[in-house]
């Protein structure tokens, strides 16, 4: 019986990788923004450190994100290879979440699920986020919002991971207690949107720790302490200021709390408008109905998982206090992970206190209607959709990018100063009509959208401000398009470098 299950358990794991894998296909069609070019021109035109120095003290305090971006950016070998932008991002999501899921499953719910089941579970993790994600392209496809944004989630999936290990198991302390630090360091350095959330929870922790006086309040205290002093650095930077003040807004709290709750409902009804979503938290529902456990919390709690609920507005005050109103879509890709990991805690408790007796079915035929009700409410989820509609474009985009990239490298040398630029949608009938056959150029023109939504976010070329830092890049000094010229940004003294 084991052994069946053993391979039953393989079998999901491939079928699932089968699911993931045209996600990872799509990095290989992936193509660097302008944001990463600029990133290159102005390493090389100021020197690293020089350009690291002013960006931090006049337009952003990421500490660590901005190291990390403008190291990876500064030479062309990534720029070259970009495709290892998104595989290693997306790699590292399911790594880091089946890191902090392990640790939950051993420590608090004693073991659960075994190794493959966690597997298991990381994996749908990964695709529950991927047709809730508010935007994948700044997700996982481009340097600057994946360092950014996705980054953090990662680096504290590691360091929740690290901190129950701290707080659970008596060996090695020194060691996971350092990780826990560093990793929650490097996190609270990458991006403000987190940043009071964890100061919140961190806050929360140490109360309970009080009350119920835990023996590793200490512990507990230290991490507060930390998760104090980087939000102070970070929030209250020279460049973050700086930034509050170029936007010429005064923050009003008022219309950053009302903004947070509204915005948080949004999202919400975003989540649970996807049936992917409903399937699995039906099936979490019923493991937590089936099992009845419960986690061991080193203190008493109850009703814990309505404290994540309860904090998902403070995932959206910081940017609704200093910003000037928007919120761009990128920034809610990690709150959309806090805001799915809260719900599916909510749905797992509720499933413990309001048990159903159900009797399990395990013919082959119920089986196969689960794997099929599973798949085709992931198939037909409008992200996944998309993406498996871009594996059509996909190769179609990479294909025209390269070319123009062509284009502008025998220009340059040959020594040719103005270049004229062919809109996208031009060369892409262009590109249909040399390598499709006739009969499917009508219908892939009028049936497959003209960018692949997965993977990208903005036609570099149409902005005013991008197509100059793109002849920048290429080493061209004019860039003609329609019927516009656009001089490259070393010989545009009007071009502001560090405004994005």
């Amino acid at each position: 019986m084991k052994q069946n299950n053993k391979s039953a358990e393989l079998k999901i794991i491939l079928l699932l990788s089968i699911a993931i894998f045209p996600l990872l296909l799509l990095s290989f069609y992936n193509y660097p923004s302008c944001d990463d070019l600029l990133l290159n021109c102005e390493v090389s035109r100021f020197g690293y450190w020089n350009y690291l120095h002013y960006f931090y003290s006049h337009w952003s305090s990421r500490y660590f994100s901005l190291t990390v971006i403008m190291a990876l950016a500064s030479g062309r070998f990534l720029l070259d290879h970009y495709w290892l932008v998104p595989v290693s991002m997306i790699s590292l999501f399911c790594i880091s979440f089946w890191f902090f899921f392990r640790q939950v499953n051993k420590y608090l719910f004693s073991g659960l699920l075994n190794s493959a089941q966690e597997v298991i579970s990381s994996q749908i993790f990964l695709l529950i986020f991927i047709v809730s994600a508010p935007e994948i392209s700044t997700a996982f496809y481009w340097l600057s919002g994946s360092l950014t944004h996705t980054l953090p989630i990662i680096l504290l999936f590691f360091s929740a991971g690290f901190y129950i290990i701290r707080l659970s198991n008596p060996e090695r302390k020194l060691f996971n207690q350092l990780m826990c630090i560093l990793f929650l360091i490097a996190g609270l350095g990458c991006s403000e949107i987190l940043s009071i959330f964890i100061l919140c929870l961190i806050s929360l922790h140490v109360i309970l720790a009080i009350r119920n006086k835990s023996a590793n309040l200490l512990t507990i205290a230290i991490t507060a302490l930390v998760t104090i002093v980087c939000n102070y650095i970070f929030l209250f930077g020279v460049g973050n200021m700086r930034r509050i003040g170029h936007w010429g807004v005064e923050p009003s709290y008022s219309f950053a709390i009302s903004a947070s709750f509204l915005r948080y409902f949004i999202t919400l009804s975003n989540i649970l408008s996807n049936p992917f979503f409903w399937v699995c938290s039906f099936s979490l529902f019923l493991l937590g109905s089936k099992t009845g456990l419960r986690p061991k919390f080193p203190f008493k709690v109850k009703w814990w998982s309505l404290y994540f609920i309860l904090l998902g507005p403070v995932l959206y005050f910081p940017t609704f206090l200093v910003g000037p109103g928007g919120f761009p879509e990128r920034a809610n890709n990690p709150i959309t992970v806090i805001i799915l990991i809260s719900i599916l805690l909510c749905v797992y408790h509720a499933s413990t206190l309001f048990r159903i007796s159900i009797a399990f079915n395990t013919t082959m035929g119920y089986r196969n209607l689960i794997v099929v009700t599973f798949f085709s409410s992931l198939i037909f989820s409008s992200n996944y959709l998309n993406m498996l509609k871009d594996q059509v474009e996909g190769p179609v985009y990479k294909a025209i990018n390269d070319s123009r990239g062509r284009e502008l490298e025998l220009a340059r040398v040959n020594g040719i100063k103005k270049v004229e630029m062919m809109p996208y949608e031009s060369k892409r009938e262009l590109y249909v009509q040399d390598n499709f056959p006739r009969s499917l150029q009508a219908p892939f023109l009028k049936l497959i959208p003209p960018y692949p939504r997965t993977i990208f976010f903005q036609d570099d070329l149409k902005d005013s401000v991008y197509i100059k830092i793109y002849a920048e890049y290429h080493g061209i000094d004019t860039l003609v398009y329609e019927s516009k010229q656009y001089e490259r940004i070393s010989r545009d003294n009007s071009f502001d470098f560090h405004i994005k």
